[in-house]
């Protein structure tokens, strides 16, 4: 990918807005469940079941979505880590040739 470039402080940056996007979404999600709850007690027979189900698929969703997104949180922070232990191993390596050089 030309043009791309990213370090460490970029991945666990983005690793760390990905956490408080995710936390906000949550909020979101949760307000909204709350006022859709609001007039769940409006809902009978037929209606109330097929409301219920469509509650219980909706809370099962945004779980789901939750796990997602915080999977791939720790995912890029553990690259971030991934990443700079790669960049010390090279700065170790590049600075023992140095040395042998003299």
């Amino acid at each position: 990918m030309a043009g791309f470039q990213t370090g460490h402080a970029e991945l666990k940056q983005a690793a760390s807005e990905m956490m408080d996007g995710n936390s906000n979404l949550q909020n979101e999600l949760s307000q909204l469940a709350n006022a859709v709850s609001a007039v769940e007690g409006a809902w009978k027979g037929q209606a109330q079941a097929a409301f219920q189900q469509l509650m219980m698929r909706f809370q099962e969703d945004a779980k789901k979505l939750n796990d997602a997104l915080l999977n791939i949180s720790e995912a890029v922070s553990g690259s971030a880590d991934a990443y700079q232990a790669q960049e010390e191993d090279a700065a170790q390596s590049v600075s023992a040739i140095t040395n042998a050089l003299g």
